[in-house]
């Protein structure tokens, strides 16, 4: 029994897209739009509350990532930390709603 409840808390919630991926305490998921050279995310509290929806682009290198380079690590409440040390900044600030 306690199994099952510890396999229930590690899901997503229902409003949370199944192609997010758990980045410590966020899901994280991020769409490559190379027509408009950016990357679009979504970030949710692990509640399933929405955090931030923005475009992003890629830091220091200043364009989008490649899918391949979309390795989340952490979410700040602004910057998404990849692996490799990169980051995806909003081209506008995430305005944390309470």
């Amino acid at each position: 029994m306690l199994g099952a409840c510890r396999r229930a808390e590690l899901g997503a919630p229902a409003n949370v897209p199944k192609s997010a991926v758990r980045a410590g305490d966020v899901f994280i998921q991020c769409s490559v739009e190379p027509a408009r050279r950016v990357n679009w995310c979504r970030v949710f509290h692990v509640d399933g509350k929405l955090w931030c929806e923005r475009d992003f682009d890629l830091q220091p290198e200043n364009r989008y990532a490649q899918e391949n380079e979309l390795k989340f690590e952490s979410f700040d409440g602004e910057v998404i930390h990849l692996r490799a040390g990169k980051k995806l900044k909003p081209l506008m600030p995430c305005d944390v709603e309470d």
